[in-house]
């Protein structure tokens, strides 16, 4: 099971560490997952464990913990990152001030800037340095933070940034301290000398402007923290805080938060539908854009679904409350977008690793480097000054914030484009697919079939026989041929023994007489021929269902579905991608090979079942590719679960597909498409990100340690803490950029759609079709119910060459209907083998 926590007091990629081992520690706890940049952790762990034995875990480790409960919204999280600014801020402009006043009185003599008499002249060398100690220390208390986490981590064995920036700054002030010391000695004395040689050797100054810096870089950093919400945000502020209720008749306004199941709510023009429901009363139009990108209003009257945040554009409905709270469509957007910001890329893992080991190996250099330069020099503070140096320029927050600062832009404005990614792995594994495997139905053609022929002698029967059997049916070609029978005023018959044929059709008792219905592959399990009329209409990107009892064909009925505008374009860009586009479908052959050919696919895959979409995709997958499928995830949750990236597209208002990693919300098969080119965008920034973190890291530690000496060139510690202020600056910077991501689509027409005209031909289908078919009846003991008839019938209907199969336990009977010869034997072995005697 996962829980989530809410973790304070990590400043760096260090921390996250830390935290991450602490916790993974705890007997029970598989994986812990921190996320830096909004300071929470997600612990997958047994049920035994308790929440409290994670927090005591991490706050021996030195930071704090609490639990997040069962469900947050994300509007907890964006006022902290708001405050952090705010009080980041304030700290900065006191430091700032003080910090300026010092500078000034180090620095103003030697810079020709007019300056007190009682500071001028190594005389009041020691009055100068006091002055500087008393400026320094406000800034010292006003970032006390840094000192009290720092080295609170530094002697749990655990250092982080903070202890880097706490001993700097700390040795910079006990220098000064002895320094101070010295020249009161000397001045004592009269040693003019001593005097000369360190009043410019004081490092109050240093140690103020580090902190005033590292300030800087912390309050633009939590400042870009703030964009990096802004997605979010303005999906927070679609959903409305109120609401109005319908209590006793009486229209009563109450918060969202308090609306139950099942309460009934009024959305009059102009207002925003509060949760997600069913119109019980009343017409409108409303404007779904924010989530299902339909850019025309969309009519609803009684019957209708309603979502939530969406707009009422006119007239005034009642509707009933059918999802709320956190499951409404738009707090399900926030928690999946939330999620998915929070949860970590593989591309990550490195920089995790180095985390780990980063500060100490940092502390050692600085040790080193201080050791090195003053056997070299002979001069203390020179060799200090290039040890402060290393400590400060180093940057383990670039390290840190490079993934999750990318990975929260990306997935925010996946979901501002109606893409939502689940995870971070999923977004990662995106840029990698070289193959996206295609649905037919609702997925590169409309979904929405209709009837465009019908074939028959006998019209009338067929519709009549076809609409019933259909009725049962909730299969969009069913509810193509309900409505066009439903337009055609067909009377409906009685239906008995409805069965559904997995891939083949339906099949159902009319007056007496079994009837079937579906395509191809069951006419011929029937021993029916090859009919000429089929393959003419699939050529034509028909889908032909036939209609027939056991001894004659009542015709057919052909249905055709529509290939979206935007198939041929997303096609069309996945190639130029270097992407391979299959099509694998249900339909047959020659149906599925003419939708193909008009939107540009050439690898088709056709007369597959949904139970064998999934060996499809593994089969491809075994080859070396890696694999995206898209479908409606309902009926190709086996493939999509199989596939290395699951895509469902579509959805709507169903957002939350389990089976599917990457949700499309538009209809719109170029959001495939867009959803890759997201994740591409997305890793490459990371990875330049990561890599200017590591090239920054390794040269300005190689910088500080006087690498460059020799040619007159080496930092300051003051430059040193600029450098590493505004290095996780530019990483966060860096991963706004994400925000520039366009997605490409083509324009909708927006023209009404063209019904498809109905062509009615008589043709008459003759009996001599049909191949003489035998019947088998067997004894069977052993059936006691209906259950036992169903076991009976599903073991014969196994048999190669067993078409159809009854069974009756009052009877003790069975009966095989056969397309072929079966031997006796084969036909017994299968009864007995379902636990029956035959």
């Amino acid at each position: 099971m996962k829980r989530k926590f809410k973790v304070t007091g990590m400043t760096c990629s260090a921390c996250s560490a830390h935290v991450q081992k602490a916790t993974e520690k705890v007997d029970g706890v598989q994986e812990a997952q921190v996320n830096l940049l909004d300071g929470s952790m997600v612990v997958e762990c047994n049920e035994n464990v308790t929440d409290n034995q994670i927090i005591t875990a991490v706050t021996k480790a030195g930071y704090g913990a609490s639990g997040y409960g069962e469900k947050t919204e994300y509007a907890q999280i964006e006022p902290e990152i708001k405050s952090e600014f705010v009080y980041s801020l304030k700290i900065l402009i006191f430091s700032a001030v003080f910090t300026l006043m010092l500078m000034y009185v180090s620095m103003g003599e030697m810079l020709n800037i007019p300056v007190p008499d009682f500071i001028r002249g190594h005389h009041n060398s020691v009055t100068k340095a006091l002055l500087q100690l008393v400026l320094a220390l406000p800034v010292v208390y006003a970032n006390r933070q840094y000192f009290i986490n720092g080295f609170k981590k530094l002697f749990r064995l655990a250092p982080n940034m903070e202890s880097l920036i706490a001993v700097g700054s700390l040795a910079s002030i006990v220098y000064g301290l002895y320094v101070t010391f010295a020249l009161s000695y000397a001045l004592a004395n009269g040693d003019v000398a001593t005097l000369k040689a360190l009043h410019m050797q004081l490092y109050f100054e240093s140690s103020a402007t580090i902190l005033t810096l590292v300030r800087l870089g912390k309050t633009l950093e939590a400042k870009s923290k703030e964009r990096t919400t802004d997605a979010i945000k303005s999906l927070v502020a679609l959903a409305p805080d109120t609401a109005i209720k319908l209590v006793d008749g009486q229209e009563v306004s109450v918060n969202v938060k308090d609306i139950k199941l099942g309460d009934i709510l009024v959305c009059k023009s102009g207002e925003i539908f509060a949760v997600d429901g069913t119109v019980i009363n009343g017409e409108c139009s409303v404007n779904q854009a924010n989530i299902t990108g339909e850019s025309i209003p969309v009519y609803k009257k009684v019957g209708d679904g309603v979502i939530s945040s969406t707009t009422n554009l006119n007239g005034v409905v009642r509707y009933k409350a059918e999802k709320v709270g956190e499951d409404t469509a738009i707090n399900t957007i926030i928690r999946l977008v939330k999620e998915a910001g929070s949860s970590k890329a593989p591309v990550s893992r490195l920089a995790d690793k180095i985390s780990g080991i980063f500060v100490p190996v940092v502390f050692a250099i600085a040790i080193v480097t201080l050791a090195i330069w003053w056997i070299i020099s002979g001069n203390f503070a020179s060799a200090f000054s290039y040890g402060i140096s290393v400590l400060v320029i180093a940057c383990p927050c670039a390290l840190g914030l490079a993934t999750p600062v990318a990975i929260m832009v990306s997935t925010g404005k996946g979901a501002e484009n109606g893409l939502l990614i689940k995870s971070a792995e999923k977004l990662e594994t995106a840029h990698k697919i070289t193959t996206v495997v295609l649905d037919k139905t609702g997925t590169v053609t409309e979904g929405k079939p209709e009837v465009c022929g019908v074939y028959s002698n006998d019209i009338d029967k067929l519709l009549q026989v076809a609409y019933s059997l259909e009725n049962s049916s909730s299969h969009p070609l069913s509810e193509a041929i309900k409505m066009y029978c439903k337009s055609q005023y067909v009377s409906l018959k009685t239906v008995i023994n409805y069965q559904d044929i997995e891939g083949k059709g339906i099949k159902g008792d009319i007056d007496g007489i079994t009837y079937y219905g579906g395509n191809n592959a069951l006419a011929q399990s029937l021993g029916y021929q090859q009919i000429d009329k089929i393959n003419e209409l699939a050529s034509n990107g028909e889908t032909p269902l036939v209609f027939m009892s056991s001894d004659e064909i009542l015709g057919i009925i052909s249905v055709k579905d529509k290939v979206k505008e935007s198939s041929v374009y997303a096609i069309d860009k996945l190639k130029h991608s270097n992407i391979k586009v299959v099509l694998l479908t249900g339909d047959n052959a020659k149906t599925a090979r003419a939708v193909a050919n008009e939107v540009g696919i050439t690898d088709v895959v056709s007369d597959v079942l949904p139970s064998q979409k999934g060996e499809k995709i593994k089969e491809l997958q075994h080859s070396g590719e890696v694999v995206a499928m898209v479908g409606d995830g309902v009926n190709d949750a086996p493939a999509l679960t199989s596939s290395d990236v699951g895509i469902a597209i579509g959805k709507g208002a169903d957002v939350a597909v389990d089976s599917a990693d990457i949700v499309l919300i538009r209809n719109d098969l170029s959001d495939v498409y867009n959803a890759i080119a997201l994740s591409k965008r997305t890793i490459t920034t990371i990875k330049i990100c990561l890599f200017w973190a590591f090239i920054y890291n390794v040269l300005g530690i190689a910088f500080a340690c006087g690498a460059l000496a020799f040619a007159g060139l080496s930092l300051t510690p003051e430059i040193a803490a600029l450098a590493m202020s505004f290095s996780s600056v530019c990483v966060v910077t860096s991963a706004l950029t994400i925000n520039l991501f366009k997605p490409k689509r083509i324009a909708k027409n927006v023209t009404k759609d063209e019904k498809i005209t109905v062509k009615i031909e008589n043709i008459t289908f003759e009996k001599k079709e049909k191949k003489d078919m035998k019947t088998i009846t067997v004894k069977v003991e052993g059936m006691m119910c209906p259950r036992c008839e169903k076991h009976v019938c599903d073991a014969l209907k196994k048999i190669d060459g067993v078409i159809d199969a009854t069974a009756s336990y009052e009877n003790g009977t069975a009966t095989a209907t056969l397309s072929k010869d079966v031997a006796e034997s084969v036909i017994k072995s299968a009864i007995i083998e379902a636990g029956y005697e035959a």
